[in-house]
């Protein structure tokens, strides 16, 4: 199992996972449109895919993408004593492929290169319900921060 930067060829295979993660987030949070797939994987994913400001990884198995990883660098607005952030944005690993590791790693990748751009600072949002993703993110250090509430 090989984690790398993805690459062009790699982004009908991201977008395919990208689906299914949204889907599957669909179903633990009600405030989710599920007709946002459609706009989510348009336009909108291939420039996200494609900016300099972001970047992907994937888990590769044999040939097949098991898994990617996404982070973007955030501006702040003025009263932030850094001015910029880093943002674990999405993590996903296909189900048969779950609990080997890959998702640590994806996200370490994630985080190295974040801070190769000089980024210190990083963050990321995870559902309440996902506490198998909530107990990754403690593990490799993040605190929490700030809590979310709807009504």
């Amino acid at each position: 199992m090989i984690v790398r930067k993805a690459i062009p060829k790699d982004f009908e295979a991201v977008r395919e996972i990208d689906r299914e993660f949204f889907v599957w987030a669909c179903k633990i949070n009600p405030w989710l449109d599920p007709d946002y797939v459609k706009v989510r994987h348009g336009p909108d994913f291939r420039k996200s895919f494609f900016d300099r400001k972001e970047v992907f990884f994937v888990a590769e198995d044999d040939g097949k993408i098991v898994g990617y990883s996404e982070g973007i660098i955030e501006n702040l607005p003025s009263p932030f004593k850094n001015k910029k952030v880093g943002v674990l944005e999405s993590l996903y690993i296909i189900k048969e492929y779950r609990s080997q590791g890959l998702g640590e790693r994806l996200s370490r990748e994630v985080l190295k290169w974040l801070k190769s751009r000089g980024i210190k600072e990083y963050k990321l949002t995870v559902h309440h319900a996902n506490a198998t993703a909530y107990r990754l993110y403690k593990k490799m250090g993040f605190k929490d921060y700030f809590w979310s509430l709807r009504m």
